[in-house]
């Protein structure tokens, strides 16, 4: 009540109209049974639910990315469809890749540094539908050779989803440590590793102790894990290299700590 008191009040003090029927709440929890309380803006119940949808990103009440993950794997299979039906007759290779590039590569990586999956499973299955695009290809332009994903990726000039992901990442924490992004809140969080003692570790970053997977998987805390595990020879100059620099180390190196 309190709560529903002071967003009335914080709403009439800025002079802010919210329409009460198109709110929604959500209880954020580990717990498997969740308590959904009743709250009222304007006389008018707000509706709980378990998952809701900010800027674009869907987001359940675990603080887990798998329903976004199955929206934009549903929405670009019906985009990727809709570009083989119309491009049927299609004889232009660039075209048909700038299309995909355009409608169906851009939803796989709107906001990828937010809800980037850790796991096997969801990585594998966003994967399949660049795969699926590279099959099309192949048996369009050049049926009678074995189709091999790595050698297209190559053929083509693409990256894996999930190398491509890494690298945005990467550039992600270069803009916050650059100050190419206007936030305080994101620079003062990111924790430089210092040492008063001569130690092997290399690390740019400081590792924090996690006792939950959902803070080790986290946005700011996976962004310089990652950093320090693809920069260990300490060959990228975070805060000195330029942007295209930036790229072309980052790529270099996803290709040798995947080899490796």
């Amino acid at each position: 009540k309190l709560i529903s008191i002071s967003l009335q009040a914080y709403c009439l003090k800025n002079c802010i109209t919210v329409n009460s029927d198109k709110c929604k709440s959500i209880s954020f929890t580990r717990n498997r049974i969740v308590y959904k309380f009743n709250y009222l803006l304007n006389g008018t119940r707000i509706e709980p639910t378990d998952s809701i949808k900010d800027l674009g990103i869907l987001i359940n009440n675990k603080l887990k990315f798998d329903k976004h993950v199955n929206l934009i794997c549903a929405k670009t299979y019906r985009i990727l469809g809709f570009i083989f039906r119309t491009c049927k007759y299609f004889t232009c290779l660039k075209s048909l890749t700038t299309l995909y590039n355009s409608y169906v590569r851009s939803v796989l990586e709107y906001a990828s540094v937010i809800w980037s999956p850790p796991h096997a499973i969801p990585v594998n299955k966003l994967e399949r539908i660049q795969i699926k695009f590279l099959k099309y290809l192949h048996y369009k332009f050049n049926s009678n050779s074995i189709f091999n994903y790595d050698n297209y990726l190559v053929q083509f000039d693409m990256q894996s989803l999930d190398k491509r992901r890494t690298k945005l990442d990467v550039l992600c924490l270069y803009y916050i440590v650059n100050n190419k992004y206007d936030s305080n809140f994101l620079l003062s969080n990111i924790n430089f590793n210092y040492s008063c003692h001569n130690t092997r570790s290399n690390y740019l970053f400081h590792k924090p102790s996690a006792h939950t997977n959902t803070f080790l998987n986290s946005p700011l805390i996976r962004i310089q894990k990652g950093f320090n595990t693809l920069n260990i020879n300490n060959h990228i100059d975070i805060c000195f290299d330029n942007t295209s620099k930036v790229k072309q180390l980052c790529l270099l190196h996803i290709e040798s700590v995947c080899v490796a």
